[in-house]
């Protein structure tokens, strides 16, 4: 597994851990950490896909 993907596994599994119990999370809607936890994840993938 390259640095890149174990970095993007790494965020996503932390990224779904702590969404729950996120303190703006229970007042807001959710979607800033969903938008959030999307740009990373497509972000790191083009980087290790090389294509960014």
């Amino acid at each position: 597994m390259t640095f890149g993907a174990l970095v993007n596994l790494v965020a996503l599994i932390m990224f779904i851990a702590a969404w729950p119990i996120w303190p703006w999370s229970r007042n807001l809607s959710p979607r800033p950490a969903i938008v959030a936890g999307v740009v990373l994840t497509v972000t790191v993938l083009l980087w290790v896909t090389q294509i960014i």
